[in-house]
Protein backbone atom coordinates (compact mmCIF):
# COMPACT_ATOMS: atom_id res chain seq x y z
CA UNK A 1 0.00 0.00 0.00
CA UNK A 2 1.68 2.89 -0.86
CA UNK A 3 1.78 6.84 0.33
CA UNK A 4 0.31 8.81 -2.99
CA UNK A 5 1.17 11.99 -3.61
CA UNK A 6 -1.84 15.11 -3.80
CA UNK A 7 -2.92 16.36 -6.90
CA UNK A 8 -5.24 19.36 -8.38
CA UNK A 9 -8.67 17.20 -8.35
CA UNK A 10 -10.28 16.72 -10.99
CA UNK A 11 -14.16 16.36 -11.79
CA UNK A 12 -16.66 15.66 -14.45
CA UNK A 13 -20.09 17.65 -15.23
CA UNK A 14 -21.73 16.24 -11.87
CA UNK A 15 -18.91 17.25 -9.77
CA UNK A 16 -18.04 13.97 -9.30
CA UNK A 17 -13.88 13.72 -8.46
CA UNK A 18 -13.11 11.56 -11.37
CA UNK A 19 -9.84 9.99 -9.68
CA UNK A 20 -10.04 6.84 -8.63
CA UNK A 21 -9.08 5.87 -4.82
CA UNK A 22 -7.01 2.60 -4.40
CA UNK A 23 -8.19 -0.39 -6.35
CA UNK A 24 -11.05 -2.52 -6.90
CA UNK A 25 -9.54 -5.53 -4.58
CA UNK A 26 -8.70 -2.90 -1.96
CA UNK A 27 -10.46 0.50 -2.06
CA UNK A 28 -8.82 2.33 0.28
CA UNK A 29 -5.91 5.44 -0.75
CA UNK A 30 -3.71 7.18 1.44
CA UNK A 31 -2.73 10.62 0.02
CA UNK A 32 -0.07 13.76 1.63
CA UNK A 33 -1.08 17.01 -0.24
CA UNK A 34 0.84 19.36 -0.48
CA UNK A 35 -0.41 22.54 -1.29
CA UNK A 36 2.45 24.13 -2.69
CA UNK A 37 3.09 22.24 -5.52
CA UNK A 38 -0.72 22.34 -6.73
CA UNK A 39 -1.79 24.09 -9.80
CA UNK A 40 -5.07 25.79 -7.94
CA UNK A 41 -4.56 27.37 -4.66
CA UNK A 42 -7.24 24.82 -3.02
CA UNK A 43 -9.29 21.34 -3.92
CA UNK A 44 -12.59 22.78 -5.56
CA UNK A 45 -15.73 21.74 -5.30
CA UNK A 46 -16.44 18.12 -5.28
CA UNK A 47 -17.63 15.02 -4.12
CA UNK A 48 -17.22 10.95 -4.51
CA UNK A 49 -18.36 7.99 -3.01
CA UNK A 50 -15.69 7.55 -0.70
CA UNK A 51 -15.94 7.75 2.82
CA UNK A 52 -12.92 10.43 3.97
CA UNK A 53 -11.03 11.74 6.80
CA UNK A 54 -8.85 14.96 6.23
CA UNK A 55 -6.16 15.83 8.93
CA UNK A 56 -3.70 18.51 8.78
CA UNK A 57 -0.22 18.36 9.12
CA UNK A 58 1.01 21.60 8.49
CA UNK A 59 -0.73 25.29 7.89
CA UNK A 60 -4.25 26.56 8.83
CA UNK A 61 -7.11 25.95 6.01
CA UNK A 62 -10.96 26.16 5.20
CA UNK A 63 -12.74 23.09 4.67
CA UNK A 64 -16.19 24.06 3.43
CA UNK A 65 -19.38 21.74 3.48
CA UNK A 66 -22.51 23.54 1.75
CA UNK A 67 -22.12 26.40 3.70
CA UNK A 68 -20.42 25.81 6.84
CA UNK A 69 -17.02 26.61 6.88
CA UNK A 70 -14.34 24.98 9.79
CA UNK A 71 -11.39 26.27 10.28
CA UNK A 72 -8.88 24.17 10.72
CA UNK A 73 -5.38 23.81 12.14
CA UNK A 74 -2.43 21.68 12.74
CA UNK A 75 -3.83 18.46 13.81
CA UNK A 76 -7.33 18.68 13.27
CA UNK A 77 -9.33 16.13 11.31
CA UNK A 78 -13.07 16.19 9.83
CA UNK A 79 -15.19 13.01 8.86
CA UNK A 80 -16.29 13.25 5.25
CA UNK A 81 -19.12 11.50 4.68
CA UNK A 82 -19.74 9.79 1.46
CA UNK A 83 -20.95 11.99 -1.30
CA UNK A 84 -21.19 15.38 0.52
CA UNK A 85 -20.14 18.30 -1.44
CA UNK A 86 -16.77 19.70 -0.05
CA UNK A 87 -13.80 22.28 -0.84
CA UNK A 88 -11.13 23.06 1.61
CA UNK A 89 -8.15 25.75 0.52
CA UNK A 90 -5.05 26.78 2.77
CA UNK A 91 -5.74 30.45 4.19
CA UNK A 92 -1.95 31.41 2.79
CA UNK A 93 -1.72 30.20 -0.98
CA UNK A 94 0.24 27.38 -1.75
CA UNK A 95 1.33 26.74 1.94
CA UNK A 96 0.23 23.68 4.24
CA UNK A 97 -0.06 19.64 4.10
CA UNK A 98 -2.72 17.38 5.20
CA UNK A 99 -3.44 13.98 4.72
CA UNK A 100 -6.52 12.41 2.80
CA UNK A 101 -7.14 9.07 4.19
CA UNK A 102 -10.62 7.90 1.26
CA UNK A 103 -12.18 4.45 1.54
CA UNK A 104 -15.12 3.08 -0.14
CA UNK A 105 -17.63 2.16 2.46
CA UNK A 106 -18.35 -1.64 1.44
CA UNK A 107 -14.42 -2.24 2.49
CA UNK A 108 -15.57 -2.16 6.16
CA UNK A 109 -18.72 -4.59 5.37
CA UNK A 110 -20.17 -6.39 2.52
CA UNK A 111 -23.62 -4.80 0.91
CA UNK A 112 -26.48 -6.38 1.99
CA UNK A 113 -25.10 -7.90 5.34
CA UNK A 114 -26.21 -7.28 9.02
CA UNK A 115 -22.90 -5.37 10.09
CA UNK A 116 -23.57 -3.17 5.95
CA UNK A 117 -26.83 -2.60 6.75
CA UNK A 118 -27.15 -1.60 10.68
CA UNK A 119 -23.76 0.52 10.83
CA UNK A 120 -22.67 1.85 7.40
CA UNK A 121 -26.00 2.61 6.16
CA UNK A 122 -26.98 4.39 8.69
CA UNK A 123 -23.95 7.31 8.40
CA UNK A 124 -23.96 6.92 4.69
CA UNK A 125 -27.39 7.22 4.22
CA UNK A 126 -28.21 9.99 6.81
CA UNK A 127 -27.82 13.89 6.70
CA UNK A 128 -24.57 14.03 8.26
CA UNK A 129 -21.87 15.73 6.12
CA UNK A 130 -19.04 15.93 8.51
CA UNK A 131 -17.70 15.35 11.80
CA UNK A 132 -15.10 18.04 13.20
CA UNK A 133 -12.91 17.16 15.71
CA UNK A 134 -9.91 19.84 16.57
CA UNK A 135 -7.23 19.32 18.58
CA UNK A 136 -8.95 19.96 21.48
CA UNK A 137 -11.75 17.72 21.26
CA UNK A 138 -11.55 14.50 23.36
CA UNK A 139 -12.38 12.18 19.97
CA UNK A 140 -9.37 13.70 18.32
CA UNK A 141 -6.50 11.48 20.47
CA UNK A 142 -8.56 7.92 19.64
CA UNK A 143 -8.66 8.64 15.89
CA UNK A 144 -5.54 10.27 15.26
CA UNK A 145 -3.90 7.38 17.26
CA UNK A 146 -6.03 4.99 14.47
CA UNK A 147 -4.83 7.25 11.60
CA UNK A 148 -0.62 6.93 12.08
CA UNK A 149 -1.11 3.25 12.53
CA UNK A 150 -2.59 3.42 9.11
CA UNK A 151 -0.22 5.99 7.89
CA UNK A 152 2.55 3.51 9.30
CA UNK A 153 0.63 0.34 7.68
CA UNK A 154 0.81 2.49 4.15
CA UNK A 155 4.40 3.21 4.12
CA UNK A 156 5.95 0.33 5.29
CA UNK A 157 3.81 -2.37 3.75
CA UNK A 158 3.91 -4.49 6.52
CA UNK A 159 2.63 -8.16 6.68
CA UNK A 160 -1.53 -8.18 6.32
CA UNK A 161 -1.39 -4.12 5.92
CA UNK A 162 -4.71 -4.73 4.68
CA UNK A 163 -5.75 -6.11 7.22
CA UNK A 164 -4.32 -3.60 9.82
CA UNK A 165 -5.79 -0.57 7.91
CA UNK A 166 -9.40 -2.10 7.76
CA UNK A 167 -8.94 -2.78 11.41
CA UNK A 168 -8.26 0.84 12.45
CA UNK A 169 -10.59 2.46 9.79
CA UNK A 170 -13.33 -0.41 11.68
CA UNK A 171 -12.61 1.35 14.84
CA UNK A 172 -12.59 4.82 13.74
CA UNK A 173 -16.04 4.38 12.04
CA UNK A 174 -17.23 2.60 15.36
CA UNK A 175 -16.20 5.89 17.23
CA UNK A 176 -17.96 7.96 15.00
CA UNK A 177 -21.12 6.07 14.76
CA UNK A 178 -20.98 6.46 18.70
CA UNK A 179 -20.65 9.83 18.99
CA UNK A 180 -22.88 11.14 16.33
CA UNK A 181 -25.91 11.39 17.48
CA UNK A 182 -29.22 9.80 16.64
CA UNK A 183 -30.97 13.06 15.46
CA UNK A 184 -27.60 13.70 12.65
CA UNK A 185 -28.38 9.88 11.46
CA UNK A 186 -31.86 10.06 11.68
CA UNK A 187 -32.94 13.31 9.66
CA UNK A 188 -36.37 14.72 9.96
CA UNK A 189 -37.69 13.35 6.57
CA UNK A 190 -38.69 16.55 4.88
CA UNK A 191 -35.81 18.83 6.40
CA UNK A 192 -33.47 16.27 4.58
CA UNK A 193 -35.48 16.22 1.40
CA UNK A 194 -35.29 19.88 1.49
CA UNK A 195 -31.79 19.82 1.73
CA UNK A 196 -31.09 17.55 -1.19
CA UNK A 197 -33.18 19.02 -3.14
CA UNK A 198 -31.36 22.44 -2.62
CA UNK A 199 -28.35 20.59 -3.29
CA UNK A 200 -29.68 19.05 -6.60
CA UNK A 201 -30.67 22.72 -7.89
CA UNK A 202 -27.28 24.08 -7.14
CA UNK A 203 -25.23 20.88 -8.71
CA UNK A 204 -27.15 21.32 -11.89
CA UNK A 205 -26.64 25.05 -12.06
CA UNK A 206 -22.97 24.65 -11.44
CA UNK A 207 -22.88 21.92 -13.83
CA UNK A 208 -24.35 24.30 -16.66
CA UNK A 209 -21.82 26.89 -15.36
CA UNK A 210 -19.05 24.64 -15.91
CA UNK A 211 -19.99 24.16 -19.59
CA UNK A 212 -20.85 27.58 -20.21
CA UNK A 213 -18.50 29.93 -18.46
CA UNK A 214 -17.08 31.12 -21.73
CA UNK A 215 -20.20 32.40 -22.78
CA UNK A 216 -21.88 35.75 -21.55
CA UNK A 217 -24.26 33.59 -18.70
CA UNK A 218 -27.43 35.67 -16.88
CA UNK A 219 -29.21 34.77 -13.76
CA UNK A 220 -32.00 33.76 -15.60
CA UNK A 221 -30.64 31.22 -18.12
CA UNK A 222 -28.71 29.62 -14.71
CA UNK A 223 -31.99 29.38 -13.11
CA UNK A 224 -33.21 27.61 -15.91
CA UNK A 225 -30.87 25.41 -16.47
CA UNK A 226 -31.38 24.42 -11.95
CA UNK A 227 -35.77 24.63 -13.36
CA UNK A 228 -36.00 27.21 -10.43
CA UNK A 229 -36.69 30.69 -10.45
CA UNK A 230 -34.15 33.50 -9.90
CA UNK A 231 -34.62 34.12 -5.65
CA UNK A 232 -34.71 30.42 -5.35
CA UNK A 233 -31.55 30.04 -7.28
CA UNK A 234 -29.99 33.14 -4.95
CA UNK A 235 -31.36 31.39 -1.85
CA UNK A 236 -30.16 27.86 -2.73
CA UNK A 237 -26.53 28.92 -3.64
CA UNK A 238 -26.52 31.34 -0.26
CA UNK A 239 -27.66 28.08 1.67
CA UNK A 240 -25.88 25.17 -0.27
CA UNK A 241 -22.21 26.99 -0.99
CA UNK A 242 -22.74 30.17 1.01
CA UNK A 243 -22.01 32.10 -1.87
CA UNK A 244 -24.11 34.09 -4.99
CA UNK A 245 -24.90 32.43 -8.29
CA UNK A 246 -22.40 35.79 -9.58
CA UNK A 247 -19.54 34.92 -6.87
CA UNK A 248 -19.13 31.17 -7.81
CA UNK A 249 -19.53 31.96 -11.74
CA UNK A 250 -16.17 34.37 -11.39
CA UNK A 251 -14.54 31.93 -8.80
CA UNK A 252 -14.74 29.34 -11.55
CA UNK A 253 -13.72 31.34 -14.35
CA UNK A 254 -10.40 32.17 -12.48
CA UNK A 255 -10.04 28.51 -11.87
CA UNK A 256 -10.25 28.35 -15.29
CA UNK A 257 -7.47 30.89 -15.86
CA UNK A 258 -4.78 29.83 -13.72
CA UNK A 259 -4.79 26.61 -15.60
CA UNK A 260 -5.11 27.98 -18.87
CA UNK A 261 -1.61 30.62 -18.31
CA UNK A 262 0.20 27.84 -17.37
CA UNK A 263 0.79 27.43 -21.24
CA UNK A 264 2.82 30.62 -22.56
CA UNK A 265 1.85 30.28 -26.11
CA UNK A 266 -1.59 32.05 -25.00
CA UNK A 267 -2.08 35.63 -24.71
CA UNK A 268 -3.72 37.27 -22.05
CA UNK A 269 -6.76 38.62 -24.14
CA UNK A 270 -7.15 35.26 -25.50
CA UNK A 271 -7.78 33.59 -22.44
CA UNK A 272 -9.64 36.50 -21.21
CA UNK A 273 -11.79 36.31 -23.85
CA UNK A 274 -11.97 31.81 -23.14
CA UNK A 275 -13.08 32.07 -19.91
CA UNK A 276 -15.85 34.53 -20.41
CA UNK A 277 -14.73 38.07 -19.25
CA UNK A 278 -15.83 41.31 -21.38
CA UNK A 279 -12.31 42.35 -21.43
CA UNK A 280 -8.99 41.85 -20.98
CA UNK A 281 -8.27 44.63 -18.59
CA UNK A 282 -11.95 43.37 -16.50
CA UNK A 283 -9.70 40.30 -16.34
CA UNK A 284 -6.83 41.77 -15.22
CA UNK A 285 -8.58 43.91 -12.48
CA UNK A 286 -10.59 39.99 -11.12
CA UNK A 287 -7.36 38.44 -10.82
CA UNK A 288 -5.47 40.98 -9.03
CA UNK A 289 -8.34 41.77 -6.79
CA UNK A 290 -8.59 37.80 -5.80
CA UNK A 291 -5.74 36.87 -6.51
CA UNK A 292 -2.97 39.76 -5.26
CA UNK A 293 -0.85 40.05 -8.42
CA UNK A 294 -1.86 40.48 -12.62
CA UNK A 295 -2.41 37.61 -15.09
CA UNK A 296 1.34 38.20 -16.77
CA UNK A 297 2.73 38.72 -13.03
CA UNK A 298 1.29 35.29 -12.19
CA UNK A 299 2.55 33.76 -15.14
CA UNK A 300 6.02 34.79 -14.86
CA UNK A 301 6.72 33.44 -11.19
CA UNK A 302 4.71 30.19 -12.18
CA UNK A 303 6.82 29.90 -15.23
CA UNK A 304 10.02 31.53 -14.00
Amino acid sequence: MAQLRGQDTIVDSSLMETSSHGTETFPFALYLDDFSCFKNEGICWHWHDQAQITLITEGDFVCQLGSEKLLMHPGDLVFINSRALHQIYPLQPRRGKLYAFLWRPELLGAPGSDLYENCIVPITASALRCAFYPTSHAMNRRLYSSLMMIVKAAQEKSPFHELHICAQLSRIWLHICEHCSDKALTPDSDSFIAQAREEERVKQAMRYIQENFSQKLSLDSIAQAAMTNRSELCRCFRRVLDLTPGEFVLQYRLERALSMLEDPQLHIAEIAESCGFCSPSHFGSQFAKHLGCTPLQYRKNLLG
